[in-house]
């Protein structure tokens, strides 16, 4: 566990040249990865155990993949970046709305203006499946207001949900 931030901070230092160069050209990319190469906040929480790192790692795949799938029209980027918009939006809630806006109505707008639905859909799709996914993950357990259990198939250890610290490990556990 002590080697995913400093992975996710290198990681960190590709996505961000590569949502530059979509954005920008070689030599302005080149500049910034430079800049955070020796950014001060990158380089303290990639020697921490805090989720600043992950969520970094995830909002720039959500821009590069809107970025990418409005200038090429390719379903993968759009794909991957409903995916990690998704897992930012269960690690993070507040932080995965707010990128979602940010980066989801321009998107939105330039994938409309330029009649790209299949792509638009891609994205929709794949952050409504990590969105399900995490509803189905907190249904698992005891329902407070009546003390129905729901989705334990008879396993006590169900009985009090699944622990989102489970989860969070397991979401880092990807990244590795």
């Amino acid at each position: 566990p002590w080697l995913v931030n400093p992975l996710l901070g290198g990681a960190c230092i590709l996505l961000t040249y590569l949502l530059v160069r979509e954005l920008a050209d070689r030599g302005l990319a080149r500049l910034t990865i430079l800049l955070m190469a020796v950014s001060p906040w990158l380089l303290l929480l990639s020697m921490s155990f805090m989720s600043h790192v992950m969520s970094l790692a995830l909002a720039l795949v959500t821009a590069w993949g809107a970025a990418r799938a409005v200038r090429t029209g390719a379903g993968l980027p759009a794909l991957a970046g409903g995916f990690a918009l998704g897992l930012l939006g269960l690690s993070r809630p507040l932080e995965g709305v707010a990128l979602g806006v940010v980066v989801g109505i321009p998107f939105l707008v330039a994938g409309l203006r330029r009649s790209r639905v299949a792509v638009l859909t891609v994205a929709i799709a794949g952050t409504v499946i990590t969105g399900v996914l995490g509803l189905m993950i907190a249904m698992v357990g005891t329902d407070p207001q009546s003390g129905v259990s729901r989705f334990t198939f008879g396993r006590p250890e169900l009985l009090g949900g699944i622990d989102y610290i489970l989860i969070m490990v397991g979401v880092f556990a990807v990244s590795e």
